[in-house]
C-alpha cells in the first residue's frame, strides 16, 4: 500500500515520545481529509519464469514487472475515537493474514509457508480464550 498522491515529508520529534506514531495517528486521522492508499501488487504474466519465487533475496526487476495498482484504500476522517476503550479494544480484535483470500491469490514461495505458521501462532495468542479463535478459518 502506497500513500495516493504527493508523499509529504515526514519529520521526526528529536525526542519522540513512547507512543509517536499512536499520537500521530491521531493527530492525521482528527483532520476532515480522507486518507487514501493505492493497493499495488507486482504482477508475473502466465509466460513469465517463476522470477525466483523461492528464492526470498531475487528482485523483480520493476521496468519487467511493475506494481500496478489493484484498489484504493480509503480511511474515512476524521477519525476522533481513536482512543475509546471499545475502539482500542475493536483493535486488539483484529486479526490479519494474507491467506484470508482465495487460493489464487494467497502468497506464494518457501519464506510465504513460513509466515503462515508465525501468522497463525500471533493470531493464537491474540486471541487465546476469545470466541474469534474458535471460529476462525483460513
Amino acid at each position: 500500500a502506497k500513500p495516493t498522491g504527493e508523499e509529504k515529508p515526514q519529520v521526526l520529534p528529536e525526542n519522540p515520545s513512547e507512543n509517536y506514531l499512536r499520537e500521530a495517528l491521531a493527530e492525521t486521522m482528527s483532520r476532515s481529509e480522507d486518507v487514501y492508499f493505492d493497493f499495488k501488487v507486482q504482477v508475473r504474466s502466465s509466460g513469465d519464469s517463476d522470477l525466483g519465487i523461492e528464492n526470498a533475496t531475487s528482485v523483480w526487476d520493476e521496468a519487467t514487472t511493475p506494481f500496478v495498482s489493484v484498489a484504493r484504500i480509503t480511511i474515512a476522517a476524521p477519525q476522533t475515537e481513536l482512543d475509546a476503550p471499545s475502539a482500542v479494544e475493536s483493535c486488539e480484535d483484529l486479526v490479519f493474514t494474507p491467506w484470508h483470500s482465495v487460493l489464487e491469490h494467497q502468497p506464494l514461495g518457501s519464506i510465504n509457508r513460513l509466515r503462515q505458521s508465525v501468522y497463525r501462532a500471533s493470531e493464537k495468542g491474540r486471541t487465546s480464550g476469545s470466541s474469534k479463535s474458535r471460529n476462525r478459518a483460513d
